[in-house]
């Protein structure tokens, strides 16, 4: 199975890579970093050729068997046998791979120690240039999870730029004691603007004394919570503080009053209707029509 590898551009100038590539007429440059995915995170891989065309060179019409001999002609790859199984290994693997620390430890066994030479220098970086990862100077080879060697002068994202000092933050936190720590004039300043409505100072008292009657709710994120906090007080109306508003309070909505009778001035309880000079309840529109009926009646029999 295939694994992530670092490939540095460095691999694609090698001259020497390129010369055994040329005389030998075979892809050495797709097959030598195709071999990186396929070693473990030791660098070693069974030398079975057949199985090693499928992973490396699955479409190429080419012999793997020579592949490996041209590599190993050239000493980037050696061959070395244990208990009459042959393996392989990369010699430069620890020079420019670094594994994660979860992947699986190699099931393949170490080469005979006589047949571990001294590396020779490295084909990519010149031997003078090459510099150790200063940050993984105390940690074993085989547990660094940076995958490649950093160069003198470059960084990891971006280019010769280093890490920035920050300046240490007061953390806010809550005491045993429930009192408030962290908090400078400048946050309660931004509070303040942020919610006029609020009493900063009133809710971060009612804040200690919620979190004192509900020890089980104790936060972790205190800003946040402090803001969600003063949202929901600036959203229902304010602070107050011994029955006065504060300073700057939300004028409150017009209080909504109910509507009486143009002719009665009774509130309306039940239906009306409307006119120019405002609703009338029913009794009043009754009335007048009563009133009306009986005079026309009236005026009616004394004619007759």
């Amino acid at each position: 199975m295939g694994r992530i590898r670092t490939v540095k551009p460095e691999l694609f100038k090698s001259f020497k890579l390129y010369r055994a590539e040329e005389s030998s007429g075979l892809p050495l440059r797709t097959a030598y970093p195709a071999l990186f995915t396929v070693a473990d995170r030791e660098g070693r891989f069974r030398w079975q050729p057949q199985e090693l065309k499928l992973e490396c060179l699955p479409y190429d019409p080419v012999n793997f068997a020579d592949v490996l001999d041209a590599l190993e002609a050239g000493d980037y790859v050696r061959r070395y046998e244990v208990d009459g199984k042959v393996y392989g290994y990369i010699p430069s693997w620890h020079d420019h791979q670094r594994p994660n620390v979860r992947e699986a430890k190699s099931v393949c066994p170490p080469p005979p120690k006589e047949n571990v030479a001294k590396p020779a220098q490295s084909l990519l970086i010149p031997a003078d240039t090459r510099q150790p990862n200063l940050t993984d100077r105390n940690v074993p080879a085989g547990e660094r999870t940076c995958m490649h060697v950093h160069i003198r002068g470059e960084g990891k994202g971006r280019e010769g730029k280093g890490k920035e000092e920050r300046v240490p933050r007061a953390e806010i936190q809550l005491s045993a004691e429930f009192v408030w720590s962290g908090i400078t004039d400048d946050q309660k300043n931004r509070w303040r603007e942020s919610h006029p409505a609020v009493d900063v100072d009133l809710e971060l008292r009612r804040m200690a004394d919620w979190i004192q009657a509900n020890p089980s709710k104790r936060k972790k994120n205190w800003p946040k919570f402090i803001v969600s906090w003063l949202g929901r007080s600036q959203d229902s109306g304010g602070s107050t503080r011994a029955g006065r508003l504060p300073s700057n309070p939300i004028p409150p909505k017009a209080a909504i009053r109910p509507q009486r009778c143009s002719l009665c001035r009774l509130p309306l309880t039940g239906g009306f209707v409307k006119s120019p000079d405002g609703p009338i309840c029913f009794n009043c529109q009754v009335l007048p029509r009563r009133s009306t009926q009986t005079q026309e009646a009236s005026c009616q029999s004394a004619l007759c």
